[in-house]
């Protein structure tokens, strides 16, 4: 259906062993997902503090939202638009999103990163992305900086959305609170160096 891969994908080299060649070495593609992209303030942290720093703990960041752009022309939105067309536009975007993020960009990932701030602590999308990944993929790291808590006093995401990420048979991290982000970039450094050495 997409006619073309993503460019993060087809402009950038993969060795044989999946990982990406980069002017900084080699680094372990993870697939990040979020909600920050859906705001302004959000894609900002992401394009300019967090990717860059992943890159600097030896992970190469698949973002979902510049590649699902790629593939739709959102100045194209309007109010003159007619129902019809505006319609038909959210249609190919919630095609577009399984095509891209489960079906492109997951197979490439050696890992998940899960951003769970945002507008609430479990993103529908995001926890389906969380529990597809750990099931089909492998680990995931989760991370949430907001000291609102889920559903219980010990919840600070959905518990069934956790077990996915450290429960069970699953080997990812969770890590909340106000050093959410210092002890996930160290955890994600700690996995990426793992894969890549394993």
């Amino acid at each position: 259906m997409l006619g073309k891969l993503p460019s993060v994908i087809k402009n950038n080299k993969f060795d044989k062993n999946g990982f990406v060649i980069h002017k900084s070495g080699l680094l372990v593609p993870a697939y990040v997902g979020n909600q920050l992209g859906f705001s302004v303030p959000g894609k900002k942290f992401l394009d300019q503090e967090f990717y860059p720093e992943l890159i600097k703990q030896g992970v190469f960041p698949l973002c979902p939202f510049s590649a699902c752009a790629e593939y739709l022309d959102f100045s194209k939105l309007n109010d003159e638009m007619s129902v019809k067309a505006f319609t038909s536009f959210w249609d190919s975007f919630n095609k577009i999103i399984g095509e891209v993020n489960y079906e492109t960009l997951m197979p490439y990932s050696k890992f998940m990163i899960a951003l769970f701030d945002g507008s609430h602590a479990s993103d529908d999308g995001l926890c389906a992305e969380v529990g597809y990944f750990a099931q089909k993929h492998g680990p995931v790291i989760g991370i949430r900086s907001d000291f609102r808590l889920s559903e219980n006093i010990a919840a600070p995401i959905n518990p069934a959305v956790r077990y996915f990420i450290d429960g069970g048979q699953y080997k990812g991290q969770f890590f909340s609170g106000n050093n959410a982000y210092e002890d996930g970039l160290k955890g994600i450094e700690k996995l990426a160096f793992d894969i890549k050495n394993r």
